[in-house]
Protein backbone atom coordinates (compact mmCIF):
# COMPACT_ATOMS: atom_id res chain seq x y z
CA UNK A 1 0.00 0.00 0.00
CA UNK A 2 1.49 3.39 -0.95
CA UNK A 3 1.77 6.28 1.51
CA UNK A 4 -0.72 8.23 -0.63
CA UNK A 5 -3.45 5.84 0.53
CA UNK A 6 -2.45 6.25 4.18
CA UNK A 7 -2.54 10.04 4.61
CA UNK A 8 -4.75 13.03 3.92
CA UNK A 9 -3.36 16.58 4.23
CA UNK A 10 -5.62 19.11 5.99
CA UNK A 11 -5.49 22.33 7.99
CA UNK A 12 -7.08 21.54 11.35
CA UNK A 13 -8.17 23.76 14.25
CA UNK A 14 -5.56 23.43 17.00
CA UNK A 15 -8.31 22.95 19.61
CA UNK A 16 -9.26 19.65 17.91
CA UNK A 17 -5.72 18.23 18.35
CA UNK A 18 -4.93 15.99 21.32
CA UNK A 19 -1.34 14.96 22.21
CA UNK A 20 -0.72 11.22 22.38
CA UNK A 21 1.91 11.72 25.07
CA UNK A 22 3.61 14.59 26.85
CA UNK A 23 6.86 15.30 25.02
CA UNK A 24 9.85 15.76 27.30
CA UNK A 25 12.45 17.97 25.68
CA UNK A 26 15.48 19.75 27.00
CA UNK A 27 15.18 23.50 27.32
CA UNK A 28 17.78 23.94 24.57
CA UNK A 29 15.92 21.65 22.14
CA UNK A 30 12.59 23.32 22.95
CA UNK A 31 14.09 26.76 22.30
CA UNK A 32 15.60 25.56 19.03
CA UNK A 33 12.27 24.26 17.74
CA UNK A 34 10.49 27.41 18.94
CA UNK A 35 13.04 29.66 17.19
CA UNK A 36 12.63 27.71 13.97
CA UNK A 37 8.83 27.95 14.11
CA UNK A 38 8.99 31.69 14.73
CA UNK A 39 11.59 32.31 12.02
CA UNK A 40 10.34 30.14 9.17
CA UNK A 41 7.01 28.72 10.31
CA UNK A 42 5.90 25.11 10.39
CA UNK A 43 7.77 23.16 7.72
CA UNK A 44 6.84 19.64 8.75
CA UNK A 45 3.10 19.15 9.34
CA UNK A 46 1.86 17.32 12.41
CA UNK A 47 0.86 13.69 11.90
CA UNK A 48 -2.54 12.97 13.42
CA UNK A 49 -5.14 10.21 13.60
CA UNK A 50 -8.86 11.01 13.23
CA UNK A 51 -10.79 9.96 16.34
CA UNK A 52 -14.11 11.47 15.34
CA UNK A 53 -14.41 14.75 17.26
CA UNK A 54 -10.67 15.08 17.86
CA UNK A 55 -7.38 14.17 16.22
CA UNK A 56 -4.71 12.33 18.20
CA UNK A 57 -1.20 13.66 17.50
CA UNK A 58 1.01 10.75 16.44
CA UNK A 59 4.04 12.91 15.63
CA UNK A 60 4.62 16.56 16.48
CA UNK A 61 3.66 16.93 20.14
CA UNK A 62 6.42 19.45 20.84
CA UNK A 63 5.58 21.50 17.74
CA UNK A 64 1.93 21.39 18.85
CA UNK A 65 2.80 22.68 22.35
CA UNK A 66 4.84 25.55 20.92
CA UNK A 67 2.22 26.46 18.30
CA UNK A 68 -0.45 26.42 21.03
CA UNK A 69 1.63 28.81 23.16
CA UNK A 70 2.15 31.03 20.10
CA UNK A 71 -1.62 31.35 19.69
CA UNK A 72 -1.83 29.59 16.33
CA UNK A 73 -5.43 28.62 15.56
CA UNK A 74 -5.05 26.34 12.52
CA UNK A 75 -2.30 23.78 11.96
CA UNK A 76 -1.31 21.92 8.76
CA UNK A 77 -1.64 18.20 9.46
CA UNK A 78 -1.29 14.87 7.73
CA UNK A 79 -4.20 12.69 8.80
CA UNK A 80 -2.87 9.13 9.04
CA UNK A 81 -5.50 6.51 8.23
CA UNK A 82 -4.17 3.67 10.42
CA UNK A 83 -3.21 4.60 13.97
CA UNK A 84 -1.24 1.48 14.82
CA UNK A 85 0.61 1.37 11.50
CA UNK A 86 2.37 4.67 12.16
CA UNK A 87 5.94 4.85 13.41
CA UNK A 88 8.00 8.03 13.59
CA UNK A 89 11.28 6.25 12.96
CA UNK A 90 10.45 5.77 9.29
CA UNK A 91 9.88 9.51 8.95
CA UNK A 92 13.26 10.61 10.37
CA UNK A 93 15.93 11.68 7.93
CA UNK A 94 19.16 12.45 9.77
CA UNK A 95 21.86 14.40 7.99
CA UNK A 96 25.60 14.05 8.39
CA UNK A 97 27.85 16.83 9.69
CA UNK A 98 29.18 17.30 6.16
CA UNK A 99 25.66 17.68 4.76
CA UNK A 100 24.79 20.15 7.52
CA UNK A 101 27.92 22.16 6.70
CA UNK A 102 27.03 22.20 3.00
CA UNK A 103 23.50 23.37 3.80
CA UNK A 104 24.76 26.14 6.09
CA UNK A 105 27.25 27.37 3.49
CA UNK A 106 24.55 27.30 0.78
CA UNK A 107 22.20 29.27 3.07
CA UNK A 108 24.87 31.93 3.51
CA UNK A 109 24.58 32.71 -0.20
CA UNK A 110 21.19 34.32 0.52
CA UNK A 111 21.00 34.86 4.29
CA UNK A 112 23.33 36.32 6.90
CA UNK A 113 24.74 34.28 9.80
CA UNK A 114 22.50 35.98 12.37
CA UNK A 115 19.29 35.13 10.48
CA UNK A 116 20.35 31.49 10.11
CA UNK A 117 21.39 31.26 13.77
CA UNK A 118 18.03 32.74 14.88
CA UNK A 119 16.13 30.22 12.76
CA UNK A 120 18.11 27.40 14.39
CA UNK A 121 17.73 28.86 17.89
CA UNK A 122 21.48 29.30 18.27
CA UNK A 123 23.60 32.22 19.45
CA UNK A 124 25.71 31.86 16.30
CA UNK A 125 26.81 29.42 13.64
CA UNK A 126 30.37 30.61 13.15
CA UNK A 127 31.73 27.80 15.29
CA UNK A 128 30.09 25.25 12.99
CA UNK A 129 31.42 26.92 9.87
CA UNK A 130 34.90 27.34 11.25
CA UNK A 131 35.37 24.09 13.18
CA UNK A 132 38.40 22.94 11.20
CA UNK A 133 39.95 26.37 11.24
CA UNK A 134 39.64 26.86 15.00
CA UNK A 135 41.42 23.57 15.69
CA UNK A 136 44.44 24.86 13.76
CA UNK A 137 44.73 28.37 15.20
CA UNK A 138 47.31 29.50 17.73
CA UNK A 139 45.68 30.43 21.08
CA UNK A 140 46.08 34.24 20.69
CA UNK A 141 44.77 34.19 17.12
CA UNK A 142 41.87 31.93 18.12
CA UNK A 143 40.89 34.31 20.94
CA UNK A 144 40.78 37.30 18.54
CA UNK A 145 38.88 35.29 15.91
CA UNK A 146 36.26 34.03 18.36
CA UNK A 147 35.82 37.55 19.75
CA UNK A 148 35.02 38.74 16.22
CA UNK A 149 38.00 41.10 16.11
CA UNK A 150 39.41 39.47 12.98
CA UNK A 151 37.84 37.61 10.06
CA UNK A 152 38.67 34.13 8.77
CA UNK A 153 41.26 35.27 6.21
CA UNK A 154 43.03 37.46 8.73
CA UNK A 155 43.05 34.61 11.28
CA UNK A 156 44.65 32.28 8.73
CA UNK A 157 47.32 34.87 7.85
CA UNK A 158 48.11 35.70 11.48
CA UNK A 159 48.27 32.01 12.30
CA UNK A 160 50.79 31.46 9.48
CA UNK A 161 52.83 34.42 10.70
CA UNK A 162 52.77 33.16 14.32
CA UNK A 163 53.98 29.71 13.22
CA UNK A 164 56.65 31.28 11.00
CA UNK A 165 57.95 33.35 13.95
CA UNK A 166 58.20 30.19 16.07
CA UNK A 167 60.45 28.60 13.44
CA UNK A 168 62.72 31.62 13.00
Amino acid sequence: MSDRNLVDGRDLPIIKLVPRTKHKATKKYYQRIEASLRAVGLIEPLIVYDQGDTFEILDGNLRYEILLEMGVETVPCLVWKHREAFTTSRMINHISAAEEMRMLRKSLEELDEKTIANALGLAGIGHRLNGTLTKQLEPRVLKAFEAGKINRTCAQELNSLARFQEVV
